[in-house]
């Protein structure tokens, strides 16, 4: 099997515990299957690749590092979430914000985010094949398979 993350969010939805929630692989790892377990990311720098308030919610980015250190991703997602955002909305505005980068590694990048009630909204950016991750809460039996949203993203916009 390929990459498949997990996102698991602990405690009941709306229970608003999104500092709980955890963004792992069947391997216990976010990110490219090679890397080492407990890895966050390609580059785990919290803020660009990994952002998580228990207020707001948690958002991870996965595959290209680069690109969401150049912009601080995940602790931009979440700042749209405070602004009142849902995960799908801010993600988007992420994706606007990408959009302006020039020059360097300009390629595939996953985004993660959920919200403090346990919505979640994950985008496969210029990824050719079908991006699957499994979601869990405690209400569940075992975790859904669900597709993330596929978008191409062109850059220097």
């Amino acid at each position: 099997m390929g990459y498949e993350p997990i996102i698991g969010v602990a405690g009941s939805p709306g229970c608003g515990d999104a500092g709980a929630s955890r963004f792992v692989d069947r391997d216990q790892r976010v990110g490219r299957p090679v890397h080492h377990p407990g890895r966050v990311g390609d580059a785990p720098i919290i803020g660009a690749g990994l952002y998580v308030d228990s207020r707001y919610g948690g958002a991870c980015c996965t595959f290209t590092g680069e690109m969401s250190t150049r912009t601080g991703a995940a602790r931009f997602v979440i700042s749209q979430m405070e602004a009142g955002k849902s995960p799908q909305a801010a993600v988007q505005a992420a994706l606007d914000d990408l959009s302006h980068l020039r020059g360097g590694r300009l390629r595939d990048l996953v985004i993660h985010a959920v919200d403090r009630e346990g919505s979640v909204y994950v985008a496969a950016i210029n990824i050719a094949d079908p991006v699957s991750y499994q979601y869990w809460n405690e209400d569940l039996q075992q975790p859904e398979r669900r597709v993330a949203d596929s978008i191409s993203l062109t850059f220097g916009t």
